[in-house]
């Protein structure tokens, strides 16, 4: 059974297996001022016997939040209470480093500048200190959306985004299945006509050109803030190659094994999506994840849009004997956090921000604490 923590600060977790440099310690791990520290002894102690103790979850690619600020489509709340529901859902997710990727596209409505501008207010503002895990913002830019282009360059400019990545979700042809995908899911999330969503469509589609300008523009603005750029969807090896040109060190999502490659000859890091993983396949027909990291093509795993299953994720690995569980783990915490360029988090090692887990080893893990920056601000029974 895991008691309550002790009251007293600075904490030193004993009884615990620790994930400690890619293997398993007995070691206790002492934490102080809200980091991982040396044992120096005369710390107050929490018996954690029968445990994992494992570096806490950086989740760099996560929209699920979409679904706390509209849970039926058109349907919004106040984003400051949306955004604290969604932070249960990350404790409840061992998530301790978020990364809120929000759309900037041509759509009204939720993936709009409008939507994104409020978002970063929401959590620039009073709400961020009633947010128990470390929230960033990741800006998904659509490059046909050119209006607006000089507020995302301040933005960027200022550092406000922890990462940006440019996509081109726009249909080419308004018969493939691909743009009857995107109009569907389009017209449901923003209840306009179809007449309007294609208006909408043809003027991206005339502003695309003038929107990989603008990427260069920005990407470049990137690199000089030093904020990590990601292609998204890149769906050939020489789409890859162009991206890492542009400057991107993350390739999200790759569409096959082969634009996966290129993408890592070009040194792009490779990030996949845990609900593809644990689902064993993706929702799109694309390049599924377990054979990504099966081929060791993959560097790190997301969320995507399902929490839950970046917790699960690791577990479906070990079970499936693709990796033991201490590898699987790094995709979740080390892997995602170099990717991120995060590099005080992701590991337990001295003088690293003491985010961690004590997680019920088993098939599959059950979570029992969450600690975020040295404070306890969850337990599970």
């Amino acid at each position: 059974m895991l008691h309550a923590p002790p009251t007293t600060k600075p904490l030193r977790i004993t009884g615990a297996r620790a994930l400690v440099d890619g293997g398993w310690s007995e070691e206790p791990v002492a934490i102080e001022d809200g980091c991982i520290t040396a044992d120096r002894g005369g710390f107050a102690e929490w018996d954690a016997r029968g445990l994992l103790l494992l570096p806490g979850i950086v989740d760099i690619h996560g929209d699920a939040f979409e679904r706390a600020v509209q849970p039926r489509p058109r349907v919004e709340f106040p984003f400051d209470l949306a955004l604290g529901e969604c932070d249960g859902w990350l404790l409840a997710a061992g998530v301790t480093t978020y990364l809120m990727s929000v759309t900037d596209s041509v759509e009204p409505g939720l993936r709009s500048r409008s939507t994104l501008r409020r978002l970063m207010s929401a959590l620039d503002g009073a709400g961020r200190h009633r947010l128990q895990a470390d929230w960033h913002i990741h800006i998904r830019h659509e490059m046909t959306l050119v209006d607006g282009h000089d507020e995302l360059l301040a933005w960027i400019h200022e550092g406000r985004p922890a990462m940006l990545s440019i996509a081109d979700h726009l249909p080419l042809d308004a018969d493939d299945a691909e743009a009857g995908r995107y109009h569907r899911s389009a017209l449901h999330r923003t209840g306009i006509a179809p007449a309007e969503l294609d208006d909408l469509i043809r003027t991206g589609v005339a502003d695309r050109e003038h929107g990989r300008a603008q990427a260069m523009e920005l990407a470049a603005a990137a690199r000089a803030a030093g904020i990590p750029l990601a292609s998204h969807d890149d769906d050939s090896p020489a789409q890859a190659a162009a991206s890492a040109a542009r400057g991107c060190t993350v390739a999200e999502f790759p569409l096959d094994a082969a634009t996966a490659r290129s993408a890592r000859r070009h040194g792009m890091g490779v990030l996949v999506g845990a609900p593809n993983l644990v689902r064993g396949r993706s929702h799109i027909g694309a390049l599924g994840a377990a054979d990504a990291v099966r081929m060791g093509l993959a560097d790190a795993l997301c969320s995507d849009y399902h929490f839950a299953s970046l917790f699960a994720a690791p577990s479906v690995l070990a079970e499936q004997e693709i990796l033991p569980l201490e590898q699987a783990w790094e995709l979740v915490s080390a892997g995602p956090a170099r990717l991120a360029g995060l590099r005080d988090r992701g590991a337990i090692r001295t003088g690293l921000r003491a985010d961690l887990l004590l997680v019920e080893p088993g098939p599959q893990l059950r979570l029992r604490a969450v600690i975020v920056a040295g404070r306890v601000v969850a337990s599970f029974a």
